[in-house]
Formats: structure tokens, sequence, C-alpha cells
């Protein structure tokens, strides 16, 4: 990036992508002494680079963003979706193409409606089983087609390729052995495939002369963010359409942190089932017109609780 980045190219905006450390916390868990070492090592790298820019003279004047694309969680569960599936009679073998499963995604290519009833509710009467999300029951809307869901859209996944039912496994506050808190009911080792609000929750450090010293802010923000603040801080217009908002509440000059108004956006939906209530609760806030989506939490109550 230097060599390139810097020395031959004329560009106001420059981005480097560190692979680390999700390739070995995946494989070896969070807390792992590979992850940590690996961890320092990504830390030298980001040195590296701010050293380089210092000794070319221009650290002084460049805005700096480090971020992460997501969180982790250790990954406790043994039940697989396909199985479960296959179990029920909901699925023919775990490789027909009746029902296609896709990591959390659940393309019912046979039986229509009546099958995909069968399936969400099965879903909502299993334990490990997190939120259950369906096509809106009526365009744009944040319900689902199925009583006790919400629809793609409450979550941002609605597209032309969603498919017809999605879950993620549910989760649990549990530190691992090594102190780390976030467990989900996922197979593995570690990862960030779930609404956990571990999995969700991603690193932002900003530093530079357009950037605030020595503030935290709470103020809900997402990678979404990051184009729009870019463009600002080179002075180029941001356009109509995006998502994402001006980070202004970590750049000198705009509102303090603590004075940014969010507001608290939940969805909930529940149902009842054959001797259980099954609740969804999609965690959401919202900044001006952005709305960030903060994880999910799902309540099972028996009848006799």
């Amino acid at each position: 990036m230097l060599r390139i980045g810097v020395d031959r190219a004329d560009a106001d905006v420059f981005a480097a992508w560190l692979s680390e450390p999700d390739g070995t916390a995946h494989d070896r868990g969070i807390g792992s002494p590979e992850a940590e070492a690996v961890l320092r090592a990504v830390d030298a790298e980001i040195g590296r680079l701010l050293e380089g820019l210092s000794e070319r003279g221009i650290l002084e004047r460049t805005n700096v963003l480090v971020t992460s694309d997501h969180g982790f969680s250790t990954q406790v569960g043994t039940q697989s979706l396909t199985a479960l599936l296959v179990s029920a009679g909901l699925k023919t073998s775990p490789g027909s193409s009746d029902v296609v499963v896709a990591d959390g995604a659940i393309h019912v290519r046979e039986g229509g409606p009546e099958r995909i009833a069968r399936i969400v509710r099965l879903l909502q009467e299993t334990p490990w089983v997190g939120p259950v999300f369906t096509r809106s029951a009526t365009a744009g809307s944040v319900e689902g087609a199925l009583p006790g869901t919400l629809s793609f859209g409450a979550v941002g996944w609605a597209h032309e390729r969603s498919a017809d039912i999605l879950i993620s496994a549910d989760w649990t506050d549990d530190p691992n052995e090594r102190g780390w808190a976030g467990t989900t009911l996922r197979p593995g080792v570690a990862g960030h495939g779930t609404s956990s609000p571990w999995d969700i929750r991603a690193t932002l450090v900003a530093a530079g002369p357009a950037i605030r010293q020595g503030v935290v802010s709470e103020v809900p923000t997402g990678n979404i963010d990051l184009t729009p603040t870019a463009l600002h801080l080179v002075g180029a217009r941001v356009p109509g359409g995006f998502d994402g908002r001006v980070l202004t509440e970590l750049l000198r000059g705009g509102p303090d942190p603590s004075s940014v108004r969010v507001v608290p956006a939940p969805l909930t939906t529940e149902v009842e089932l054959a001797g259980l209530t099954y609740r969804l609760t999609v965690e959401r806030s919202r900044v001006g017109s952005t709305v960030y989506f903060d994880g999910t939490r799902v309540e099972r109550r028996r009848r006799d609780d």
C-alpha cells in the first residue's frame, strides 16, 4: 500500500483489507493463543502503515479509520438444520433439492406455502433455533408472511435472491473458557453467522486532523456509514441513495456524541403454539433516517412456566 498506493498513485482515499484475525479466530477460537498472536501481528502491521505515512510526512494530514466487518462468538451448538428438516420429514434427504439449505437460508422448492408453514412451525418449536424470518406479509411490511415471524425487510435482507425462510441459531452472553463473552448454538469453533449482538458488533477506531480526540462514542454506527464519511472527509458530495450517514459526531466541530438523538426502534411478534409461546424481538435503533440492526432476542415460554 505504501509504495504503490501512496508513492505512485494519485488518489484521495486508500483502503487496505487484512484477512486476519478472522481466519485464525474461526479455526482456533476467540482468545486462543493463536488468535492473540495474530492480533498482535495485525496491530504491528497497522503500526507499520502509520509509520510509513509518518516517514513520508503525510500522517498529520491523513484521517485513518480502522474497522472490523463483524464481531465473533464461540460456537457451542451440535445440531444441524439439514438433519432437523430431514428427521421431521420436511426434506427428503441431506442432498435432496426439494428443500435447499444454504447456511441459515432455506429455499423451499417443492411443497409450496404448506411446507413453508410446517417448516416455520418446527423452527419456532426447536430450542436451539433463534429468530425466524419470512417474506413480507404485504409489500414493504416488517411483519412476516407467517405468524410469529418478521419480514426479511426488518433486517435488511429483502432482495431478489432471498430464500423462503431465514433463521439464525440462538445465542447467549455466556463466556467461553477463556472469559470472552458471547456463545451461539451454531456448530463449529467460533464465528459470526448469527444475529447475536456479539456477532453483529464491530470495532471502529478513527484518528486524524478531522477526528475528535479522546472521545468514546456510544452512538450506533455501521459499515454503511464508512463511504459517506470518507466522501465527506475528502470534500466530495455525498450522493443521495446511501443507506448510511456521515458520522458527524466523530468529527471536529460536529455534535458531541452525548447530544446525538438515538431512538430505539424494536420490532416484536409472537405466536401461540401447542403448549408454547414463541416471541421474537428484533432490536433496532435509529439515528436520523438511518436504522441500525442491533441483534435479536427470542423467548419461548411454556404454558406451565
